[in-house]
Order: structure tokens, then sequence, then C-alpha cells
């Protein structure tokens, strides 16, 4: 139920764009993104009243592909999070693809580089980064949702991204679904193939 298939190799576009974002791996930024995270989990507790109200929108024959297209957009810069931050620490990443997991379209990236990094926390990090971008993405829409005006477009994909990336942080962080919270106690545990190991 986890169907790969190869799409290219990042590597080039990943050591073009490193120096890009070199930004993002700063003590600075992390504190600023926190913070973000912080009040935008704020905002969504205050407004979710709004929230739940302006659910139907979403569910109009026109939305569909909009909601498909912001979602992938929004996946492929998960995953470009973990690949940069895998080259960050040095490693290399040559396969950027698209996966089915229980039929659901994916995008992927491998950095199973990062484990011959012999630090534990840069392989944590490289797990951690793809999720975390895309809370702090989840953060940025809630506030662009809440700080325009409800008939612009941008208002309505700013909600589509806070609610499609809220719920699927949640799924992502569990570590029983083979996503990034496994990989992420895989690698906390340093045991490869932990479900395998674990069933067996």
């Amino acid at each position: 139920l986890y169907l790969r298939f190869r799409v290219f190799d990042p590597d080039r576009l990943f050591n073009y764009l490193i120096g890009k974002v070199q930004f993002c791996f700063t003590p600075a930024f992390f504190v600023l993104s926190a913070i973000t995270i912080l009040s935008a989990v704020g905002v969504a507790w205050a407004n979710w009243g709004d929230v739940v109200q302006n659910f139907p929108r979403l569910f109009q024959w026109w939305t569909y592909p909009v909601i498909l297209t912001v979602v992938l957009l929004v996946v492929a810069g998960h995953e470009f999070g973990h690949g940069l931050t895998c080259k960050h620490f040095g490693g290399e990443v040559h396969e950027l693809g698209f996966m089915l997991i229980y039929f659901s379209p994916a995008l992927y990236v491998n950095v199973s580089d990062a484990w011959l990094f012999p630090e534990k926390s840069k392989r944590l990090w490289v797990g951690f980064a793809g999720p975390y971008f895309e809370l702090f993405l989840w953060a940025l829409a809630t506030w662009v949702w809440r700080l325009t005006n409800m008939d612009t477009i941008i208002n309505f994909l700013a909600f589509i991204v806070m609610l499609s990336s809220g719920v699927k942080t949640l799924f992502n962080f569990n570590p029983v679904i083979k996503l990034d919270g496994y990989y992420l106690l895989s690698d906390w545990l340093e045991i490869p193939n932990l479900r395998a190991k674990g069933f067996a």
C-alpha cells in the first residue's frame, strides 16, 4: 500500500537552492518561526467558530482541483524541507518522486543519505524539517486567513492550507503510521526497519 514512482534526481536543484535558503537554518529563523506557529495556534483557537462556519466553502464543484493543487504544492514544500536539510548537513538527495499511500497521492524525497550522518541530532533534524516547515506554512496561512477579507482568493487559498496542513501534520507525527513520526522515532531509537522488527 506504499507505491513509489521515481520522477527525477533533485540533487542539482537542491545544490542551487541551498545557497538561497541558508537563513532558514539559523537560530533566529527558528525562534521567529516558532513564535509564528505558537501565535497562530492562539489565533486558530480564538477563531474556531469562524473556522467551522467557513468549512462548507470547500464543498463546491470548482474547489476540488484548487484544493488538490494547493495541497500538492504544500506537500512539495514539505518534501523540499527534508531534502534541503539533508543537503545542508552535507548529504546527497538523488530521488524525488510520486507515491500512493493507501491509494492517496503524495510526494516523497529519499533522504536515506542522512543515515550516514554520525550525529543523531542531524538525522533527527532531517526528519523534523519537513513537518516543521509545513507547520510554519500553516501558521502563515492562519494569519493570512484571519487578516484578509473573506471574499478574496488569497483568503480562500490560506483557508485551504490552514485546514489541510493542520490535519495532515497531526497524522504525520503519529509514530504508528509509517510517515515522519515513525521515521523520527526510528532515528531517535537508532533502530532501522523499526516497524518490521517490532512486528517480528
